[in-house]
């Protein structure tokens, strides 16, 4: 199994950009056969070994080279975690051995079935849920249900569903949309590279990192609000950090809502523990998700809490991962165990006030507005800004979508009258987001939101999603794949359409626990987040894309 492909060449940008083999970092890049060059260039040698939460040997000789990055113990030893890779902008998204051994389903029901929390909760992503419904062949409601059996035969206490949090990204999204759109400042269209920063915790950065002028800044959660248009979304994490790695001067124009999983994140470790009194660093939250940088996102120093030491998000298995795992569960013989387990589970009375967020009763379909598989951001900005801008009331259904030069960019204008008065798109995959990056850059960008998501064919195509597989059939992988992706939209569009703002679970969690509007001073410290610019690594000969 991998969840994983290979970098791509500049070239070549209608693919996956997924995780590096192997880290290029100057720090860690292989000496020649001699080690002449090293020596030549005054590099003492240094051991890597990748930080693992497994018993697993890894190390490999490497010359130091400025900047040191990461810091070197005493012996000589350094330690690179997933944040390292954040901070580093030597590949896009990061080394998949370090992605595997920190973040696997091992180390999950490691976790689970020690007793060494309070509290385990796993969050399910909707377009997960589909994948697996497709490959079992299952009703989505079956076969959440059978899942949700399997986890809390390995020790999960509570199941939640991200579709809430990402009603709550819809309407931060929605918000922000409408504070940018009134206070665009024409004028202000630089395309400049901001400040340079690194995340230290959720309540500061430094800017200006391994420099001579660093400084560090608390910030105690607060996001300011930003004005440049056009907005694009922020809701997958190998589009933002291509971004900051490789294109930070578009980093002013991104949205700063939290994606669904690590507004999950918030809400599971703070609400929740408000409401069972369990302590933050008691409870331990994983998401299954349809896309491996997932892992990558939920260990951003930007979701690790300054005082517990805890991140929002612990652990993040891909759908593939959970297929395994209930495939694992079944094969053992326990499929009647599972059954039992399916017809006796209830909640535990000191979680009875979960009820209004769990997998439970009502919201096992929760499901988000429809518009593709990719979160619907772009169907909710555009029916919220036709209503709240210009007095419109857009029907429910499709909209009227345009299909650009490929299958991954599609637009839809607003029109009053005979004037079009806004226009938007979605553009899916590395080839789309480039063209997009290059029109912002150019002051020649004709949309006003964009919808951006790194895999093409959006989350449902995901890199951590079921792949087809007809043994004994000779069909190309891309068609495999295509009509495995066609299956996925078939059970996503038989979701009951629900809009955020008629969420009664979405009202209550806006009441009770962010105590405040959407987009608003308060909502932003815990629903939003910063961005930030990585610095280039000195060596471009080293650069991987």
């Amino acid at each position: 199994m991998s969840g994983f492909a290979s970098s791509v060449l500049l070239g070549d940008l209608n693919d996956f950009i997924a995780p590096s083999q192997s880290c290029v970092n100057p720090i860690f890049a292989k000496p020649a056969k001699d080690g002449a060059a090293g020596e030549e260039l005054g590099m003492p040698k240094i051991g890597l070994a990748i930080e693992n939460d497994m018993d697993v040997g890894m190390s490999v000789e490497a010359f130091q080279a400025p900047p040191d990055l990461i810091k070197t113990s005493e012996q000589k030893t350094a330690k690179v975690s997933l944040s390292d890779c954040l901070a580093c902008s030597g590949c896009v998204t990061s080394a998949e051995t370090v992605l595997i051994e920190q973040q696997s389903r091992s180390e999950f029901e490691r976790v689970a079935a020690s007793g060494e929390n309070d509290l385990v909760i796993v969050t399910l992503s909707t377009q997960s849920r589909a994948s697996l419904a497709v490959h079992f062949k299952m009703e989505v409601p079956d076969l959440t249900s059978r899942l949700e059996a399997v986890l809390k035969s390995k020790g999960v206490d509570f199941v939640l569903d991200a579709s809430v949090a990402g009603d709550i990204a819809l309407l931060e999204t929605a918000n922000e949309f409408l504070f940018r759109y009134k206070n665009d400042s024409k004028e202000n269209k630089l395309w400049e590279t901001p400040t340079y920063s690194a995340s230290v915790n959720s309540k500061s950065m430094e800017l200006n990192p391994n420099k001579p002028n660093m400084s560090l800044v608390q910030h105690d959660g607060k996001v300011e609000r930003k004005a440049k248009m056009p907005m694009l979304s922020s809701a997958c994490p190998g589009w933002i950090c291509f971004a900051e790695k490789s294109n930070p001067e578009v980093l002013p124009y991104i949205s700063t809502v939290k994606s669904p999983q690590q507004i999950a994140g918030s809400l599971v470790k703070w609400y929740v523990s408000k409401l069972t009194g369990v302590p933050v660093n008691r409870i331990y939250h994983t998401t299954i998700m349809p896309c491996a940088d997932k892992k990558l996102e939920a260990s951003r120093r930007d979701f690790l809490d300054a005082e517990t030491g805890t991140n929002d998000v612990d652990c993040v298995l891909t759908t593939i991962e959970a297929c395994e795992m209930v495939e694992d569960y079944v094969a053992d013989g326990d499929s009647e165990m599972m059954d039992t387990l399916q017809r006796n589970v209830k909640i535990p009375h000191q979680l009875e006030a979960l009820n209004r967020v769990s997998m439970e009763g009502s919201q096992v379909i929760g499901a988000s507005p429809s518009g593709g598989g990719s979160g619907g951001y772009l169907d909710f900005v555009y029916r919220v800004a036709a209503r709240e801008l210009f007095n419109i009331s857009v029907p429910d259904g499709s909209l009227d979508w345009k299909v650009g030069r490929n299958a991954d960019i599609h637009t839809v204008d607003l029109v009053v009258g005979d004037k079009t008065v806004l226009k938007f798109a979605a553009a899916y995959g590395f080839r789309n987001i480039q063209q997009i990056v290059r029109q912002i850059k150019r002051g020649k960008c004709p949309y006003d939101f964009v919808e951006i998501m790194a895999c093409p064919g959006g989350c449902l195509n995901g890199g951590g999603q079921i792949r087809a597989e007809q043994p004994g059939v000779k069909q190309s992988n891309a068609l495999l794949g295509k009509k495995r992706l066609e299956e996925l939209e078939v059970v996503f569009r038989q979701r009951r359409v629900r809009y955020p703002q008629d969420n009664s679970v979405v009202h209550h969690l806006y009441r009770e626990w962010i105590n405040g509007d959407p987009y608003s001073d308060v909502a932003r410290s815990i629903l939003h987040t910063h961005l930030h610019a990585v610095p280039k690594l000195e060596n471009g000969l080293l650069q991987k894309w």
